[in-house]
């Protein structure tokens, strides 16, 4: 059976992993929070990368996860708690939650306005009403199609709508799944009290308690666990108006960015049907260059690149 949403605090990876297929863990972009997080795992080079092979394996990996996907909770030394919450820069990132939970104004404080696509936006422009409930499928056909095209280009893109029920976020879970990239869940889980007393002062909507009883007993239904479990790789649950308040949130770059390097970089260009003769190429530099470092007496810590020591003179 599972537990309530209103009875977990935040965090992320619930301790049971649901089952997935074992060479789904080998891609490269489920190494990316482990190669964020690499420096925890080893001082040096060496171990690092001992890490990154072994997390190749389903249930080194699977360890390894459990123990780096925890959220961090820190303080500014005048009592204020900050939750700290990881998504990647690149993913589609599902705000979960009743009407008057907060979701648009969390979007706002977050994202970019360009990175949300809220679904009473897109009712609106459909129809002229964001409260148009008639006019939902097709604000949602639009919704998707945006971000498909936001997805192509590589852009982090936000879904604002209740998703308290599972058909309608297994639509944001197949966007992830045709662009190969991840999908997280920010869940806001206030107590009904909170959202009947917004729901009371909001001038733009008044759902009725009819209707708020029905999200909330949905919402009541999903737990983290059930969330990872149909998909979402981050969960992230916020169950006080000071979690939410205080959230923090950092994006992790892809374990393919590399736009900090700065080079010098060697480059060998597309090798073809070339493969030998790059071979004897590379045979050949490595005989002539290895006397030439060895005469430099170069430290390890400052080895050069094959171009600067192609430059020097015998």
């Amino acid at each position: 059976m599972n537990e309530p949403l209103s009875t977990n605090k935040t965090f992320r990876y619930p301790l049971k992993y649901p089952r997935q297929k074992a060479d789904k863990f080998s891609t490269g972009r489920d190494l990316l929070s482990i190669k964020s997080d690499g420096a925890q795992w080893g001082k040096t080079q060496t171990s690092r990368r001992i890490v990154f092979f072994f997390a190749k394996i389903p249930v080194f990996y699977r360890f390894l996860s459990l123990r780096t996907h925890n959220v961090s909770k820190g303080g500014n030394g005048h009592g204020d708690v900050f939750m700290q919450i990881e998504i990647p820069e690149f993913c589609v990132a599902a705000l979960i939650g009743v009407s008057s939970s907060g979701k648009s104004t969390f979007c706002k404080t977050h994202f970019k306005p360009t990175e949300v696509l809220s679904s009473d936006y897109f009712r609106a422009l459909v129809s002229d009403d964001e409260n148009n409930q008639e006019a939902t499928q097709q604000a949602f056909e639009a919704l998707n199609f945006v971000a498909h095209k936001r997805l192509e280009l590589g852009k982090l893109t936000v879904i604002d709508a209740t998703s308290v029920q599972q058909f309608a976020r297994r639509q944001i879970l197949r966007l992830a799944k045709d662009h190969d990239c991840f999908a997280a869940a920010i869940v806001l889980d206030l107590s009904e009290e909170i959202i009947r007393e917004r729901n009371k002062k909001r001038n733009d909507r008044n759902l009725s308690e009819d209707v708020l009883t029905r999200q909330m007993n949905q919402l009541r239904k999903t737990s983290a666990e059930q969330l990872k479990q149909e998909g979402f790789r981050f969960v992230y649950v916020l169950s006080s108006e000071e979690e939410i308040s205080n959230a923090q949130i950092t994006r992790v770059p892809m374990w393919n960015n590399k736009k900090t390097e700065t080079g010098p970089f060697d480059i060998i260009g597309d090798v073809h049907g070339c493969f030998d003769e790059l071979c004897e190429l590379l045979k050949n530099l490595i005989t002539m260059l290895i006397p030439k470092i060895l005469r430099q007496n170069i430290p390890k810590a400052e080895k050069p690149y094959l171009s600067e020591i192609c430059a020097t003179e015998d």
